[in-house]
C-alpha cells in the first residue's frame, strides 16, 4: 500500500505524465487537477490533458489542443 502512496505523491497538477496501454502506443500529457476519490477507496484520481504520443513544444506558434481524459493517478507514469 506504502508504494501506491509513493505513487500517488509524485502524481500532482503540472507533472508530465505518460500513460502506457498494452498494444497501444503510448500517450503523453499534464497533470490538470487531483483529487481523493470515494468511490475508488479514496486513491487519487486525476484529469490530465493529453496531446497524443508527444507533448507539444508550447514555445512554437502551433498550439494543438488537448483532450482532457480521466485517470486514476496509479494508471499514470511521472515523466
Amino acid at each position: 500500500m506504502s508504494s501506491e502512496k509513493e505513487h500517488e505523491d509524485k502524481i500532482v497538477v503540472g507533472q508530465r505524465v505518460r500513460l502506457s496501454c498494452p498494444g497501444e502506443k503510448d500517450e503523453y500529457g499534464i497533470v490538470i487537477a487531483t483529487w481523493r476519490n470515494p468511490e475508488i477507496d479514496h486513491m487519487k484520481d486525476c484529469y490530465v490533458a493529453f496531446w497524443g504520443h508527444e507533448i507539444p513544444n508550447f514555445e512554437s506558434e502551433e498550439k494543438p489542443e488537448p483532450y482532457i481524459l480521466r485517470y486514476a493517478a496509479v494508471s499514470l507514469q511521472p515523466i
